[in-house]
């Protein structure tokens, strides 16, 4: 797994981003974000999650809606052939 694809627990991603724990599952249960389940349960973020929260979090301060975040961030994730199976070997 390269350095893109690190995994960050869900309290060092809403570090990074100045977001909270809440505000992440908020758009995690929209699909804006995907967590990805060690075998004991806890969430798991891609590297790529600090981009994605960023940019939808800036997105919607000028007044984007959430629909449309979520369809620009689709096709991000097209165009960079995301959607790919990660191992987290936890």
């Amino acid at each position: 797994m390269g350095r893109g694809d690190e995994l960050l627990p869900i309290g060092e991603l809403a570090a990074r981003t100045g977001m909270s724990v809440s505000a992440i599952r908020f758009y995690e249960a929209r699909g804006l974000v995907q967590a990805l389940r060690t075998a004991g349960g806890q969430r798991r973020f891609l590297r790529s999650d600090i981009r994605r929260l960023s940019f939808a979090l800036i997105a919607q301060q000028i007044g984007f809606t959430l629909p449309q975040i979520a369809a620009e961030l689709a096709k991000l994730a097209r165009a960079q052939g995301v959607g790919q199976e990660v191992d987290i070997g936890a």
